[in-house]
């Protein structure tokens, strides 16, 4: 419900039209919990297959599973497959959560949308080299959250969101 009453940039993300936002904000400022929300509300009102991706597969079944799981429930079409950490809707989308400590585990798949949390923490070519080629021809938006930490490849999807004009990006804190 606090998560709600917020009108600070978090929830402008959350209605952003953009394909990719960046999302630079501090602990407890309901990033990753918006994240979680926005990925389901779009699994259900969009056929496609869709991610919440964290550092390492560990991290994603912790920070996000449980969650996916409960925001979704009513419009399960099968059991969750726990193994694979994937939910198959009735809608026909699914909802993949995966670690990016292997990134390849997210290629194969057309995907319709995801989310990189905590992005700062993952590997430079988590998005140039896997995310953003499996993306491009779906045009699937990615968000990526995450906690400023210094001038890394998060710091460098900031300066292009913000400094590129390019239409396709958003920057929130």
């Amino acid at each position: 419900a606090a998560f709600e009453q917020r009108s600070d940039g978090v929830l402008a993300w959350q209605n952003s039209t953009k394909r990719h936002n960046v999302i630079a904000a501090g602990r407890r400022s309901f990033k990753t919990e918006t994240a979680k929300r926005k990925i389901v509300r779009c699994a259900l009102g969009h056929t496609g297959n869709y991610f919440f991706g964290a550092p390492t597969r560990k991290q994603a079944k912790q920070i996000a599973w449980s969650d996916l799981k409960a925001l979704s429930r009513t419009m399960w079409s099968r059991a969750p497959n726990e193994s694979d950490l994937i939910i198959h809707l009735k809608t026909g989308s699914t909802i993949h959560c995966v670690g990016m400590d292997a990134p390849s585990r997210i290629e194969g798949v057309m995907w319709h949308g995801g989310n990189l949390d905590e992005y700062a923490d993952m590997k430079a070519e988590v998005w140039s080299e896997h995310v953003q080629p499996i993306t491009a021809d779906t045009r699937a938006w990615v968000d990526f959250t995450g906690v400023p930490e210094g001038r890394n490849h998060f710091y460098g999807l900031r300066e292009y969101a913000l400094m590129s004009g390019d239409p396709d990006w958003a920057f929130f804190t």
